[in-house]
């Protein structure tokens, strides 16, 4: 995905998030080792990060809308976003 307004690469979404996937995916694996949980549990808890996912994904696009509008959060946005490129 592209700024507008730059042409430069957003910031990669699965970056930003990774520790949160990273951390629920562990949780899961764990589940799904334990004998002690039941499979209803196990599934429930997959369908709750699915769920989570795709609302993380919904907030993303929605902030990235409010950022694009405003000039001066765009150009913050940029800022942190290429910081790492200009370090």
């Amino acid at each position: 995905m592209f700024c507008h307004e730059h042409k430069c690469p957003q910031a990669n979404p699965s970056a930003q998030t990774g520790w949160f996937l990273r951390e629920n995916n562990g949780r899961a694996r764990a589940a799904a080792a334990s004998q002690a949980l039941p499979v209803l549990v196990v599934k429930e808890m997959q369908r709750h990060q699915k769920y989570l996912e795709q609302r993380m994904t919904r907030l993303r696009r929605e902030a990235l809308r409010l950022i694009v509008r405003d000039p001066e959060l765009d150009r913050r946005f940029h800022l942190i976003a290429n910081y790492d490129r200009h370090c």
